[in-house]
């Protein structure tokens, strides 16, 4: 595979990747698992991207930072209910209690259309279609 700039796409390593992120998923209130599961995420981000990942400690639990420069660019890992609750704000312009597969890989973008940025969901993809 190549990506939109012409890079080739390691597949394997994706899936590697994303299996790791899953098999470290944790409930949101266990601040160990938690942490366990930013410094897998600082991981793959590092390993992929390059530069450093900045863990931030919260009440809730750590989050990760990580900034490459160029374009803004968000990879969100997280569970139920806040995924579904973030997704129905960024689609449907007001939070509400939505339920999103586990292990789904969701691409968004956002544009101006007519002086209005609207969020566009370009593709959302089951991990088992994957394989």
């Amino acid at each position: 595979m190549t990506g939109q700039n012409g890079s080739v796409i390691d597949l394997q390593a994706m899936l590697a990747d994303l299996e790791l992120l899953v098999n470290t998923e944790s409930p949101s209130l266990d601040v160990p698992r938690l942490t366990q599961s930013a410094a897998a995420v600082a991981g793959v981000l590092e390993a992929r991207l390059g530069g450093a990942a900045r863990t931030v400690a919260s009440p809730a639990g750590p989050h990760v930072h990580w900034s490459g420069g160029g374009t803004p660019k968000v990879l969100i890992v997280g569970h139920q209910p806040s995924l579904g609750r973030l997704a129905s704000l960024l689609l449907a312009g007001h939070e509400t209690e939505w339920s999103i597969k586990k292990g789904a890989l969701w691409w968004l973008s956002n544009r101006v259309r007519r002086g209005e940025t609207q969020t566009v969901l370009r593709a959302m993809i089951p991990v088992e279609l994957l394989d």
